[in-house]
């Protein structure tokens, strides 16, 4: 916005989506599934990005490859997709992970990963101080495993051309183009 970009975000999460304007007023956003494309579909960009464990959050393979193939299309010539997400595609030590993910004098964040073959089981945990005692609440959810040999894979089969890819510290950054 500030260097002269049109900005469009999409989120299914209204309450985000509207911290999002009170930070940015110019920011377009649309309230929808990712995999709805005609929700965003026709604006002609220059540039995707899709972060965070957007990709993750999918419900298969299928659903990635029908996602890059929907950016590939809305792309312009010349114009760009990066993609960057953390990389559950090495288990780590254990098939059972416990994470601290914050902590402070009233909070306990923790999250625990339980890998498969497909798929990361994940249970955040949240211990909060309430009236001087601790209360638990827990919610579960699956997140895909992703590796960067999938990835790249299947962005050249789409069209595009890998200009970077960086897998490390745990995330994974690919940078591909669509040639004009």
């Amino acid at each position: 916005m500030e260097a002269g970009f049109r900005v469009t975000a999409v989120d299914f999460c209204r309450p985000l989506l509207r911290e999002l304007v009170h930070r940015a007023p110019g920011i377009a956003t649309v309230e929808g599934d990712i995999l709805d494309f005609p929700l965003w579909a026709g604006r002609d960009p220059e540039l995707i990005v899709c972060m965070g464990d957007t990709l993750a959050h999918l419900p298969g393979a299928g659903s990635v490859r029908d996602l890059l193939r929907q950016c590939y299309t809305e792309l312009v010539p010349g114009g760009r997709l990066i993609l960057a997400l953390r990389d559950y595609s090495r288990e780590e030590e254990g098939s059972v992970i416990v994470i601290p993910v914050q902590r402070d004098a009233d909070r306990i964040f923790l999250c625990r990963l339980e890998y498969d073959e497909e798929s990361v089981g994940v249970t955040d945990i949240l211990y909060s101080r309430v009236s001087g005692s601790w209360e638990r609440s827990a919610g579960e959810y699956r997140k895909l495993r992703i590796t960067p040999a999938f990835l790249e894979r299947e962005l050249t089969r789409t069209g595009f051309r890998i200009e970077d890819t960086t897998v490390g510290e745990g995330h994974i950054t690919i940078i591909a183009k669509k040639d004009a």
